[in-house]
């Protein structure tokens, strides 16, 4: 660990306070609006949230409709078949998972509309997956009982 390190702004010269130290963070947000979400990975389901108004589908799920700004959502299962759009190995991993071997994320496409990034699982080369082959979206639970939405093969 370095210690710390007073330098000053290149723009307006204030004096910027520098610390390279491991920083935790802990998060709680609310997440009322989108309760449905989380017990639906729990139940082993991915879903959407749905203006019942004007239709709009999202993904990550809305507590209210950013197009027409009502709050009448409703759900739609995603879980299934989903096309592949594009992926990327991760060799460079966050802390949380400094302890994992280089995994795969990509983005796929569902049947409904929306695209959805997801880790990739059993997944150990990028020659076994290509843009636009179809994966399997579906919720699991973590070794620790975490649920958590992936895609997989």
């Amino acid at each position: 660990m370095s210690n710390p390190v007073i330098r000053f702004d290149e723009k307006e010269g204030h004096p910027i306070y520098i610390s390279q130290r491991e920083l935790r963070l802990r998060y709680e947000m609310p997440v009322g609006e989108i309760y449905p979400f989380f017990k639906g990975l729990e139940e082993g389901k991915v879903l959407a949230s749905k203006c019942e108004v004007c239709g709009q589908l999202y993904f990550p799920p809305q507590g209210a409709c950013p197009k027409c700004r009502e709050q009448k959502m409703g759900w739609v299962d995603l879980s299934g078949e989903v096309e592949l759009l594009a992926f990327t190995q991760i060799f460079v991993r966050p802390q949380s998972f400094s302890a994992e071997q280089p995994y795969f994320v990509g983005v796929a496409m569902c049947k409904q509309g929306v695209n959805i990034l997801a880790r990739i699982a059993n997944v150990d080369d990028p020659k076994k997956i290509r843009v636009g082959m179809r994966l399997k979206l579906r919720a699991e639970r973590t070794s620790n009982g975490v649920p958590i939405y992936l895609l997989e093969l």
